[in-house]
C-alpha cells in the first residue's frame, strides 16, 4: 500500500539534499529502492515516478519517492550530468530511478521555458526494455516515438510538456 507523506516528512526532504549532487543521491537512491508500495509492474524497483506514463488517473496525491525526486530535480538541475551518467554507467535500478529524474527535469525545463540541454536532447542511448516497453503501451507516445533512445523520449517531453 502506498503512503502519503506527513507534512512531518515532506519538510525532512530537504535535509535528503544536502551536500554535492553525488552525496544527495547516495541518501536518496535507498529510499528509491526501497519503496514498500512498489508492485510487480515495477519488478526492477527503482521507482522515482509514481506511476508508468499511460495510466491515468482522477485523482493523485505525490508519494514520499516522488516529492523527494522532484526537490531532488529542483536543487540539482545544473548537475544533469550526474544523473546522465547514473542512467548510462548504473544498475539496472539505479537507470531506471535516472531515468525518471531526468524525465522530471526535462519537463520542468518546458515548464520554466528553459532550453534542453544539448547532451541530454542528444543522447542516443536506448532506454532500458521496461521503460520502452511502458512507452510503447502509452499513446501519448508510441505514435511519434521512432528509436525509443534517451534523447529521443527527453526532447519529445521537453517539447509536448511532459
Amino acid at each position: 500500500m502506498r503512503k502519503i507523506p506527513t507534512p512531518e516528512e515532506y519538510e525532512k526532504l530537504g535535509s535528503y539534499l544536502i551536500g554535492t549532487v553525488a552525496q544527495a543521491w547516495e541518501r536518496c537512491l535507498p529510499i528509491w529502492l526501497n519503496s514498500p508500495w512498489r508492485d510487480e509492474s515495477y519488478a526492477l524497483g527503482g521507482r522515482v515516478n509514481d506511476f508508468p506514463p499511460g495510466l491515468r488517473r482522477t485523482h493523485y496525491l505525490t508519494s514520499l519517492e516522488s516529492a523527494l525526486g522532484r526537490r531532488f530535480v529542483h536543487e540539482f538541475a545544473a548537475d544533469y550530468l550526474f544523473i546522465l551518467k547514473r542512467f548510462e554507467n548504473g544498475l539496472p535500478a539505479e537507470q531506471i530511478c535516472a531515468y525518471d529524474l531526468l524525465t522530471f527535469l526535462a519537463v520542468n525545463a518546458y515548464c520554466n521555458h528553459e532550453p534542453l540541454a544539448n547532451e541530454l536532447r542528444n543522447c542516443h542511448i536506448a532506454v532500458p526494455p521496461q521503460i520502452r516497453a511502458e512507452l510503447e503501451d502509452d499513446n501519448n507516445y508510441s505514435d511519434d516515438l521512432k528509436t525509443y533512445t534517451l534523447g529521443e523520449i527527453l526532447t519529445f517531453m521537453h517539447e509536448e510538456g511532459g
